[in-house]
């Protein structure tokens, strides 16, 4: 496809804001594992425990749909438009109709975007409830956190790809956002690693898991191991069980979930 410009040039920090949204996403994956492994969901014990792992989140998707509006509006106008349509609230639902008539953005991603939006006021423009001799002069506007929004991080964690996709729809001719695209598809591959991840964890059961984190693994490697040993594992001529977890040879002991005895 033929460029729309004779010559272009452009930073690339977006790059470093998605590689540190990801490496976020992969902290609170951890986190949320964390969770489900321990039953925690209902406990508020741990608000704010896993909301320093959504912080961070919120904050780098926000900061990257920043960045990527910005490029998007700076390639379809001059300089003086583009130091007024910057100034909108609204870089990703209305600005790109000034550029392309028939864009629409759906009611879902409107919705998650405004979520996103207030999450991101509350936090950056913080305002702590203050009350002195009974004054009550601050309200705050800190958000209500719970240890459950993983519904709400779903939808930040894949809001940058789905805007863009539905960007593209409109202004498929603009194939410079490609390269954002494949920036915002793994973000989301990211998040989705972890989910999948997270269902592993109780395809196999707790007891088997268990076991063999006693024997040295970390979960994530015990469930790995749970995975390739099956329902049937036999002992080899060591009395172990033999698998390769990681490209490596590795050997499990006998384990009592199967029926197993150690020689």
């Amino acid at each position: 496809m033929n460029s729309p410009f004779n010559e272009i040039r452009f930073s690339t920090y977006h790059e470093v804001i998605a590689d540190e949204l990801r490496l976020a996403i992969r902290r609170y994956n951890d986190a949320w594992e964390e969770v489900l492994w321990n039953g925690w969901q209902k406990s508020e014990y741990y608000a704010s425990w896993i909301e320093r792992r959504r912080f961070p989140v919120i904050v780098w998707t926000w900061t990257l749909l920043e960045n990527l509006a910005n490029f998007y509006i700076s390639t379809k106008c001059d300089a003086e438009v583009f130091s007024e349509l910057q100034k909108s609230e609204l870089k990703w639902i209305a600005v790109p109709k000034l550029f392309t008539p028939t864009y629409s953005c759906p009611a879902d991603i409107v919705t998650d975007l405004n979520r996103l939006v207030t999450r991101r006021n509350a936090v950056i423009h913080g305002k702590p409830l203050v009350s002195i001799d009974g004054d009550n002069r601050q309200a705050g506007n800190e958000p209500a956190i719970t240890v459950d929004e993983h519904e709400f991080m779903t939808a930040i964690a894949t809001l940058p790809r789905r805007l863009i996709d539905n960007l593209l729809q409109y202004d498929p001719s603009f194939h410079l956002l490609s390269g954002f695209r494949v920036l915002c598809g793994q973000v989301a591959q990211e998040f989705h690693t972890g989910e999948v991840r997270q269902k592993s964890l109780f395809k196999h059961p707790r007891a088997l898991i268990e076991e063999l984190m006693e024997q040295g693994f970390d979960r994530s490697k015990a469930i790995e191991c749970a995975i390739l040993l099956g329902e049937k594992p036999k002992l080899d001529e060591t009395g172990n069980y033999t698998i390769h977890l990681g490209g490596k040879k590795v050997q499990v002991k006998p384990l009592k979930f199967f029926g197993h005895k150690a020689a």
